[in-house]
């Protein structure tokens, strides 16, 4: 009987290890479009994009937030899912003008709740989609976590060919 408690035991324990240490960090981002209302094609900065579009959480299977609607358009936005390695973005586009894809133009940053930016490396050019995204349409982008850091508060993705900045906040 004692040799039966230390097997079951001695499996629980290494089920429990394995288990837990393949599990890894992730948390959601959810943001939108944010522009400059006084000149749609001047670059945003991070204190407009956080007063813009101020709070995102999660209820139920839905992400509530909040905009203010001359700074923002929701007809284009992101979700995102962040690990210790990887940002997995999907970018979905409602609105009825393509979004330009530029890999030698295009810029995604990531701002630790300390408030340092860390520029994030795309992938090789032949792995970034070219070309437009089209009304209707979304396009997934996977980009290494190169940050060393879990401790993301925002992302901000710069896509200047169409004037597109989308600014995410970690969903609560």
């Amino acid at each position: 009987m004692n040799r039966i408690a230390k097997f079951i035991s001695l499996s629980f324990f290494i089920f429990v290890f394995f288990v837990s240490s393949s599990l890894a960090f992730a948390s959601e981002f959810w943001g939108i479009r944010v522009f400059d209302p006084t000149n749609i094609h001047s670059p945003v900065n991070i204190e407009l994009a956080q007063t813009a579009f101020p709070f995102a959480f999660k209820k139920e299977d839905k992400v509530e937030y909040g905009r203010y609607s001359g700074a923002t358009d929701n007809s284009i936005y992101c979700h995102a899912i962040v690990t210790d390695t990887s940002i997995t973005f999907k970018i979905y586009n409602e609105s009825k003008e393509p979004v330009k894809l530029n890999y030698f133009m295009d810029e995604y940053y990531a701002i630790t709740k300390d408030g340092y930016k860390y520029i994030l490396k795309l992938p090789d050019a032949l792995q970034y989609p070219s070309g437009v995204l089209n009304p209707k349409n979304n396009i997934e982008i996977l980009l290494q976590n190169n940050t060393g850091t879990t401790e993301i508060q925002f992302i901000m993705i710069n896509l200047p060919s169409s004037d597109c900045y989308i600014f995410l906040r970690r969903i609560d």
